[in-house]
């Protein structure tokens, strides 16, 4: 009789629990839902960039020079051939002026001693003329009998002397020429004449002019530039990470994020250069990093200001899909040696099996197991989840 109680009440248990799940399963879960509809999906990132003058000239001063005269001031516009500034050359042309003295004095000692040589070299080669002719002679007449060997080895040694003077005098001329600093000094005053030639500053190009570091009275610096001339056309210089350098090319285009006061500006710009070797950098964390300069071509839009050194966001667009069918990488769980989503049927969680394809860092592209207008779950951890479960849609 026990027993059959037992029975009984484990059949009410049953009962009650089925009931239970019944009202659950018809209650459902409430949650938000993804509608799956064609996008473009992109991978991308993003580095910081500096605008730079794609064509600028920093102007330096050859010598140490007075300023007397700056024709210009910050943000003028200049045209090539203008005077910007004068700078005093009159210790340059004093020391020009001494240069020219000494290379005078030094052609006429050179020429003065160059003369005296060919003097001694003429009258030596006459004296070894006159004694050859004498030996020719007394030689006929030491063979005769009728000079004596003594006068006639006198003979010979009075060929021998001359011949060594003459050889002497030869040495001398080339140390004469050695001796010469006439090239050294031509290419020192050359050095100053082309020195005061570059005391006028002239810009070499039309452009704004930034950067001055003079003002007038001043000793102009020899290590530093006195002014810089740009041109108003600007390229975007970034660093990036050599692994990402690898997925970039030439004419690759890149989106340009400018940031102004309460507002972004985005533009295109177009990848002119990709340097073919790294560079170390430090990273703000204090790491080395490997990086590869990219430079960036692109148009200023109206309405904007840009200035040279400013900073902007470049976003570099590596791969590209579109009318893709994309859901959270969150959303997908595994099921089955596979991936599936947790899609929702009339109502009702159902597990969907699906292939994935192109990725990003957010989103992975469904290539099959999703449709257009499919509506899937974004937490596969929801509690209560499970196929077959009422799913209430939260807007």
């Amino acid at each position: 009789m026990q027993k059959k109680y037992k029975y009984i009440l484990a059949g009410i248990a049953g009962l009650i629990f089925l009931i239970f799940l019944g009202l659950q399963l018809s209650k459902g879960i409430d949650t938000s839902l993804i509608e799956i509809k064609p996008q473009t999906l992109v991978d991308s990132f993003r580095e910081e960039g500096t605008i730079i003058p794609q064509l600028e000239r920093p102007l330096y001063a050859l010598a140490p020079q007075e300023v007397l005269d700056l024709a210009v001031e910050e943000g003028q516009k200049v045209d090539k051939g203008e005077l910007l500034a004068t700078l005093d050359t009159k210790e340059l042309d004093l020391e020009l002026r001494q240069l020219q003295i000494q290379q005078i004095n030094q052609q006429k000692a050179y020429q003065s001693n160059l003369n005296s040589l060919k003097l001694q070299q003429e009258e030596t080669q006459l004296e070894l003329n006159r004694a050859k002719n004498e030996l020719e002679k007394a030689k006929r007449l030491y063979e005769a009998g009728a000079v004596s060997r003594q006068d006639f080895e006198e003979i010979e040694t009075r060929v021998e002397v001359a011949q060594i003077n003459l050889e002497k005098i030869e040495e001398e001329f080339k140390l004469l020429e050695a001796s010469q600093d006439l090239e050294a000094i031509q290419t020192q005053i050359e050095l100053l004449e082309h020195k005061i030639s570059k005391a006028n500053l002239i810009a070499p190009i039309n452009g704004i002019v930034a950067n001055i570091n003079i003002k007038e009275g001043d000793l102009a610096p020899i290590n530093q530039p006195l002014m810089t001339i740009f041109q108003e056309d600007f390229i975007v210089e970034a660093f990036v990470l050599e692994e990402e350098a690898q997925l970039l090319h030439k004419g690759m285009e890149v989106i340009l994020i400018h940031n102004q006061k309460n507002t972004k500006n985005s533009f295109d710009g177009l990848i002119k250069t990709i340097d073919p070797a790294t560079i170390t950098k430090i990273s703000p964390l204090g790491l080395e990093e490997q990086r590869v300069k990219v430079t960036i071509d692109f148009t200023v839009p109206k309405g904007v200001k840009l200035f040279p050194g400013a900073k902007l966001d470049v976003e570099f667009i590596t791969a590209q899909k579109e009318n893709a069918l994309a859901v959270p990488k969150t959303a997908l769980f595994p099921f089955e040696d596979t991936d599936a989503l947790w899609v929702v049927k009339k109502g009702k969680a159902i597990i969907q099996k699906v292939e994935k394809g192109f990725e990003t860092d957010r989103y992975v592209v469904i290539e099959s197991g999703l449709e257009e207008g499919d509506k899937v779950i974004p937490n596969p951890q929801l509690a209560g989840l499970k196929p077959g479960v009422r799913i209430n849609e939260v807007k």
